[in-house]
């Protein structure tokens, strides 16, 4: 998209602003500066943000630098024949003489956009002042050698940073659902009832019964969270868990972890569902209070409406 961009413009002057914001090698660009290598570091930043692009890329304004930092990331290939794939930055020596592996420093930097054949076609900031391409053999003249970026592990962590931050979203649903719960409850004088049965499985029977237990407290959470369908729950029975209705187990196994009951909880986090193995009991950790003790939501016969 930055084909034609030439250097003084609007867009060039994007281009250096966003590399300004991580200033790789301690200082800022300016607008007159020789710029392939801040435009190459730009796109990255541009594409994965300034701390993935910082991780993944050898950001720098400097070609020589660009180097030294591929191999601390131990992404740089030292062959001129090397075949690259789209997403490689390719270096340059403009002194190359053509004979044997150019070893020699680094002039110029540029992105490659595809190969087809033994033909690279090469997208570059800077060339002749302007966003450009350049078409040029494999193991070509003036090919100084190539970053290989882990775009393979970035997609990975990309999808990990995603995965967190869905299951970040649904425990902040689910506490505030909870807490709804709680709180509603409290106020219109539930009672506990050890038995799902007399109590209903749904927010809406619940609510018309004015009885709830432990366990219901926690699904009636998850369903209006949308975790699980209405009449859809699980219960620990103090040896293990048991479930009602097709797909609770693995509804609420993809959003949370159940503490199983013959395991001691450790390394809880607020919303974390644990189970006790010496009864049917079922409550959230909530997080600690000042003097570091444990805050659970839970609803049983001896805590109705309190926070434990």
């Amino acid at each position: 998209s930055y084909l034609g961009t030439k250097q003084g413009s609007k867009a060039h002057k994007k281009i250096i602003d966003k590399f300004n914001e991580v200033k790789p090698d301690g200082w800022a660009m300016t607008y007159n500066a020789f710029w392939c290598a801040a435009f190459a570091s730009a796109m990255a930043i541009m594409a994965f943000g300034k701390k993935t692009a910082a991780k993944y890329f050898p950001l720098s304004a400097n070609c020589g630098n660009i180097i030294t930092k591929a191999k601390a990331k131990k992404i740089w290939k030292e062959s001129d024949s090397y075949k690259p794939k789209a997403g490689d930055w390719i270096l340059y020596d403009w002194q190359d003489s053509g004979k044997g592996d150019n070893t020699g420093s680094p002039d110029h930097v540029g992105i490659v956009r595809s190969v087809k054949g033994n033909i690279i076609h090469v997208i570059e900031g800077n060339k002749n002042k302007e966003v450009a391409e350049r078409v040029i053999q494999v193991n070509g003249k003036y090919i100084r050698g190539y970053v290989l970026p882990k775009y393979e592990a970035l997609a990975k962590a990309k999808t990990r940073a995603a995965e967190k931050k869905r299951l970040e979203k649904l425990r902040a649903t689910f506490k505030r659902k909870l807490a709804f719960v709680v709180s509603y409850a409290y106020k219109n004088h539930f009672k506990y009832d050890h038995s799902w049965r007399h109590c209903g499985t749904s927010w809406a029977q619940v609510k018309k019964t004015k009885k709830m237990n432990c366990h219901l407290m926690v699904n009636l959470a998850l369903q209006l969270a949308k975790i699980l369908e209405a009449g859809q729950i699980f219960w620990i029975n103090g040896t293990s868990i048991k479930c009602r209705g097709k797909g609770t187990a693995k509804a609420v196994k993809k959003a949370f972890a159940i503490t199983h009951p013959k395991k001691k909880p450790s390394g809880l986090i607020p919303t974390d569902i644990c189970g006790y193995s010496n009864n049917a009991h079922t409550q959230v950790y909530a997080g600690r209070n000042k003097k570091k003790q444990p805050l659970w939501y839970s609803w049983g016969p001896s805590d109705v409406g309190k926070m434990q």
